[in-house]
C-alpha cells in the first residue's frame, strides 16, 4: 500500500483524502476518493464487489504475474478499472551480500508475504 501510495504522490502530488477507509484483511482495502467508491487489492475483492475484471484486465494480471510482479487490482464506482504492478528492484549490492552469507555457512533464504 505504501508503495502504491509513494507512487501516485511522485506521479500526481497531494494524493486527495479518503474517507470511510476499511482494511479487509487479506483482500485490500475500500473507501470513498472524491465522491468516487473505490476498492483495491486483491482479485477476489473486486469479485466480492461485483466488479470483475474484463479480459484485457485479466490479461494484464496474469502477463504481470508471470512476470513475477504482484498485482492490485483497482475498482470505482462499481466497475474493475486497472490492474497495477508492483515489483521489488535488486539492489546493487545483494549479489555481494549473498555471496557473503554463504560464505559464512549460512543459507539464504526469501521469504515474501504476498
Amino acid at each position: 500500500a505504501a508503495a502504491v501510495a509513494t507512487a501516485a504522490a511522485e506521479r500526481l502530488g497531494t494524493l486527495p483524502a479518503v474517507d470511510g477507509f476499511r482494511n479487509v484483511p487479506g483482500l485490500g482495502v475500500q473507501g470513498v476518493v472524491d465522491g468516487h467508491a473505490v476498492v483495491a487489492g486483491r482479485e477476489a475483492l473486486l469479485t466480492e464487489h461485483a466488479q470483475p475484471l474484463p479480459a484485457p484486465l485479466a490479461e494484464a494480471k496474469r502477463a504481470a504475474e508471470a512476470a513475477g510482479r504482484t498485482t492490485v487490482a483497482v475498482g470505482w464506482d462499481g466497475a474493475a478499472r486497472a490492474v497495477l504492478e508492483v515489483a521489488d528492484a535488486v539492489r546493487p549490492t545483494s549479489a555481494r551480500a549473498v555471496a557473503e552469507l554463504r560464505a559464512l555457512g549460512l543459507r539464504p533464504v526469501l521469504l515474501t508475504g504476498d
